[in-house]
């Protein structure tokens, strides 16, 4: 079989199965780890509140996105690569700036949610500081975005990727 005949029988292969997944609603009620989320937080937070998104990579993005789309909130975006931030601040009519001014970037936020692929903890205690009290703050970093002392915090309400995770097997929606 040649190149071309090979091409038309995959592409036909793939076009065969969108149609099948459209047509059998299969994967209507899946929601993705950055969409449940990001759900999390616009069903908690009020029309003005201020979000923080702590990352840059495809799971901040699409959370980014999300809240972009789905939420009024302003969303404020900090990386560890400015550029990837404020492109992506650009889509969603945001700010961006870069992990060193995570304590500007936090003041007056109501909720955060990390999502980088730093080998260890990015988020400490004063960094948010001047973040709202009660502060929702939900980590999907692995390992924590957030040190210890963050997660403990007595006016933090910290959700984990596990939490999350286990809002998407079970298909719940708060």
């Amino acid at each position: 079989a040649n190149w071309q005949e090979l091409d038309r029988i995959f592409q036909q292969g793939v076009s065969l199965g969108r149609r099948a997944r459209k047509e059998s609603g299969i994967d209507a009620n899946l929601t993705s780890l950055g969409g449940l989320a990001a759900r999390q937080m616009v069903n908690r937070m009020g029309p003005e509140d201020p979000v923080a998104v702590i990352g840059s990579g495809s799971l901040a993005s699409s959370v980014t996105r999300y809240l972009g789309k789905r939420g009024k909130m302003p969303v404020r975006i900090a990386s560890r690569c400015p550029d990837n931030a404020l492109n992506l601040a650009m889509e969603v009519g945001g700010f961006a700036t870069g992990l060193n001014d995570l304590m500007h970037l936090m003041e007056n936020v109501a909720g955060v949610i990390t999502a980088t692929a730093a080998p260890h903890p990015v988020l400490f205690p004063e960094h948010v500081e001047q973040a709202r009290k009660p502060l929702l703050l939900i980590d999907l970093g692995e390992p924590a975005d957030c040190c210890t002392a963050v997660q403990n915090l007595e006016h933090v309400e910290y959700l984990d990727l596990l939490a999350i995770e286990e809002k998407a097997q079970t298909n719940t929606v708060e």
